[in-house]
């Protein structure tokens, strides 16, 4: 195995490392954010269907880190099925998780029309007679300490409700509303998200060119002692007429 190889190698072996690192990131941030889906607001939501952004940057961590898992195997017992099969993958989940960080990005790229989109979610939540909307808004104004959609003054005359600032008698609420909290709050954990899935999408293209390197070397091996096998066999034939 040439020098090439063999630091091609042990830099794919660091690679996988960090993978594995940034999929337990991207886990633990899509946990938060689910989380945050689940106090009221999913801005991914579409009329018919729900997307999360959550559970999806969860599940892409706990394959990136089998995947990981698998191209160390291949990597040291330098075997060149499971090599190709390791680079193949990785192209693959380079295209999805870049499409998730720009799905991310393009999301919260017009802070203005996030802004307005959030705070349309919002409004629906207040106005409605619901119990479970009440609810959840309430939920949203006790965890992101803010009162309102816009502000307070949403609400017509105080005593305002105890989420708006943590204690029963409220007259005091929180000056912040809640469409600039949870717009906030997203923002930071969608950018946190995007960034993640594209940092290490990267990072797995460069794995898989790895992959691909040594995959190839080892044919090249194999290749080389196929020759010298045939050659020496030739050699003893040869010995054996004379």
């Amino acid at each position: 195995m040439s020098c090439i190889s063999e630091f091609a190698k042990y830099l794919l072996l660091v690679f996988n490392f960090i993978i594995s690192v940034c999929a337990i990131t991207l886990i633990v941030f899509g946990i938060i954010y689910y989380m945050q889906e689940n106090h009221g607001v999913n801005v991914f939501s579409d009329i018919g269907s729900v997307f999360s952004l959550g559970i999806l940057a969860m599940c892409v961590g706990v394959i990136i880190l089998f995947i990981a898992a698998f191209g160390c195997c291949g990597a040291l017992h330098q075997n060149t099925c499971l090599l190709t099969i390791y680079a193949s993958i990785l192209i693959i989940l380079f295209a999805l998780q870049l499409a998730v960080g720009v799905l991310a990005l393009v999301k919260i790229i017009d802070e203005n029309d996030f802004f307005v989109f959030v705070r349309d979610i919002l409004r629906e939540l207040f106005d409605s007679e619901d119990t479970e909307d009440i609810k959840s808004f309430r939920s949203i104004q006790s965890q992101f300490e803010c009162c309102g959609v816009n502000n307070y003054t949403d609400y017509d005359t105080p005593p305002y409700p105890s989420s708006c600032c943590g204690r029963t008698n409220c007259y005091l609420p929180y000056k912040i509303g809640c469409a600039e909290a949870f717009t906030n709050a997203l923002s930071t954990y969608i950018q946190v998200i995007a960034y993640v899935a594209i940092g290490f999408a990267v990072i797995e293209l460069i794995g898989a060119i790895l992959s691909f390197l040594i995959r190839k070397e080892n044919i090249r091996n194999k290749l080389r002692v196929s020759k010298r096998n045939i050659s020496e066999d030739t050699l003893k034939i040869e010995e054996t007429s004379i």
